[in-house]
């Protein structure tokens, strides 16, 4: 069964204050500017879940809520590198990227979200309840499907960017939001004609990796907030080329179906070896015991 549960729809609210406290393990703080409390659907399993919320923020001043879970945990969702005035996915807490919104839901069934203001002018309008890594984009569909996996499909609204001049090759980051501020960036995400290619650390389109000629590239950058950019664009590969460059490519590309492929191959030569070596072992103690007739 998918690890994930479905989006709860929630109205818009404004949410006003300026109060700044800690994470507490108790109830929220009564907010001045409304609340609205959510029950939850029945959760696919108990244990922790990731809690992201779609959230819109007016400046770069007030840019959090507080979030209460089953009326005993509080949480200050946001509260740092939130593009104002767009609507963004976020599941940190206290202004720290790397603090996750995460409870541990004890039972599947009967709980309760509390969403209270406490950030002026604040918008929220849906929250969604994970198990898995997924990072939700848009509305959150990438996350409800059966598998997580982004696909080129996904790409339907990215932004358009402009090619490089010239042929490229090599190693290189080809979008503008990739290389205008690189610390902020989690992961890239390469697809080139509608398959995924293997990722980077260093957030780097490896062009080796495709045959010369022109290819479109889609691109799913997340950001270190959660939000995710989407761009694509057209590249016109050149790299130097050898005889054994297609079958170097291939392994490249499918290395983990060939590390698999290799393995399964090792299991059924040594199941193999086993039962010839047996045979023979058994051959050789009737050749010793046979006496004749």
């Amino acid at each position: 069964m998918l690890k994930r549960t479905l989006i709860l729809f929630a109205l818009c609210i404004l949410m006003v204050s300026s109060t700044h406290t800690k994470v507490m393990a108790a109830s929220c703080t009564t907010g001045q500017y409304g609340s609205v409390t959510i029950q939850v659907p029945a959760l696919p399993s108990r244990g922790t879940y990731t809690v992201w919320t779609r959230l819109q923020a007016p400046d770069e001043t007030h840019n959090r809520f507080m979030l209460e879970i089953n009326g005993s945990t509080c949480f200050y969702v946001g509260g740092s590198s939130i593009t104002p005035k767009q609507w963004v996915w976020v599941a940190f807490q206290d202004g720290i990227l790397s603090n996750k919104v995460k409870y541990n839901f004890e039972h599947t069934t009967e709980n309760t979200l509390k969403l209270i203001g406490s950030d002026a002018g604040v918008k929220l309008d849906r929250v969604l309840i994970l198990k898995n890594d997924c990072v939700p984009e848009n509305l959150g569909e990438n996350c409800q499907s059966q598998s997580t996996r982004v696909n080129a499909a996904d790409m339907a609204g990215a932004s358009e960017i402009p090619p490089p001049n010239g042929p490229v090759s090599g190693s290189l980051i080809v979008s503008p939001t990739v290389q205008r501020d690189p610390n902020v960036i989690e992961k890239v995400i390469y697809f080139a004609d509608g398959t995924q290619l293997p990722s980077s650390n260093n957030f780097l389109l490896d062009t080796t990796l495709l045959e010369n000629g022109s290819h479109r590239i889609a691109m799913q950058i997340t950001r270190l907030n959660g939000s995710v950019v989407q761009e694509t664009t057209t590249l016109q590969v050149q790299n130097r080329q050898t005889v054994m460059s297609p079958l170097v490519r291939w392994a490249r590309i499918h290395a983990q179906t060939a590390v698999i492929g290799s393995s399964v191959l090792g299991v059924v030569l040594i199941g193999l070896a086993v039962i010839l070596i047996v045979r023979h072992i058994r051959l050789q103690r009737r050749l010793l015991t046979f006496r004749g007739f």
